[in-house]
């Protein structure tokens, strides 16, 4: 038999030494996953809004240069939708306003801004455009004729000169002017209130309806999302008008209705809207 050794007390004094440094970084680590737990999702927070802060201002710069004419300098609209509208922003999320951007809306003057369909902006320019217009929810004012806001052409025909006096173009009453209104001008009174009834019945814009209570399902190019696509290849071009109108307004399976929203002409014209896109080579 072999001789035991001799007990090696320096030796063994420094295993325990290092076992004890490494119990000792074994309880540091334990501890420091509940502070970073504590900690990194406030600086991930903070990292966010910094992010988003610098996409808005970029965003902001973008909107003025290639929107506001259309959509106003503040998004208040101008012969485009107002785009600061507490509805709009609450209808539309943030993939559905990126896609109008990217994509634009057939049948109108918007037109796709993204590379890959024939524009000048990036995918992360969009993505600044996108946050730009996000931030501008915190003090959206309430405009529920988002779709068609009054134009804003800056002048006031209607205010004095700086002297205070009437505008040249002004003429003074005359005698004549208290006379009675004769049969001719109840026709012309007539007249302009049938044009008027007119213009109110053909304000309806099924473009502008459909990229904001359509799109999100269907797409802006009408390709489909989580609702069937109405594209020129779907089969949905098979289907009679009757069929697509009845789908909108009675809605058809996870599809909403929208009787209560919609006229039976309304429904009609973004039924011709999508037969128009449907017909685009």
């Amino acid at each position: 038999m072999m001789a035991g050794r001799e007990r090696d007390a320096e030796l063994e004094q420094a295993t325990n030494r290092w076992i004890g440094v490494g119990i000792g970084l074994t309880a540091l680590f334990a501890l420091m996953f509940p502070i970073y737990r504590w900690y990194e999702p406030a600086g991930r927070a903070d990292a966010r809004a910094e992010l988003e802060t610098s996409l808005a201002a970029q965003g902001a710069v973008l909107y003025q240069g290639s929107c506001a004419s259309c959509h106003g300098a503040q998004g208040q609209g101008v012969d485009a939708p107002a785009l600061n509208s507490r509805q709009f922003l609450e209808a539309a999320d943030d993939e559905q306003i990126a896609s109008l951007i990217a994509h634009g809306i057939p049948g109108t003057e918007m037109s796709a801004y993204s590379l890959d369909f024939g524009g000048f902006l990036t995918s992360e320019q969009i993505e600044a455009l996108t946050t730009y217009l996000r931030s501008l929810e915190l003090d959206a004012p309430d405009r529920p004729d988002w779709r068609f806001p009054p134009e804003a052409d800056g002048h006031d025909d209607s205010a004095a000169d700086e002297h205070g006096d009437e505008p040249a173009d002004v003429e003074a009453p005359t005698e004549h002017d208290d006379e009675a209104p004769t049969e001719h001008d109840d026709e012309s009174t007539d007249t302009q209130e049938e044009v008027g009834v007119v213009e109110e019945s053909v304000a309806f814009d099924a473009a502008a309806t459909y990229a904001s209570s359509c799109a999100r399902c269907h797409g802006a190019d009408l390709s489909g999302d989580t609702g069937p696509d109405l594209g020129a290849t779907s089969h949905s071009l098979s289907e009679p008008d009757e069929h697509l109108a009845e789908a909108i307004t009675f809605g058809r399976r996870e599809m909403p209705a929208f009787v209560d929203e919609l006229t039976a002409e309304e429904i009609d014209q973004i039924v011709a809207f999508i037969r128009q896109v449907q017909a685009e080579p």
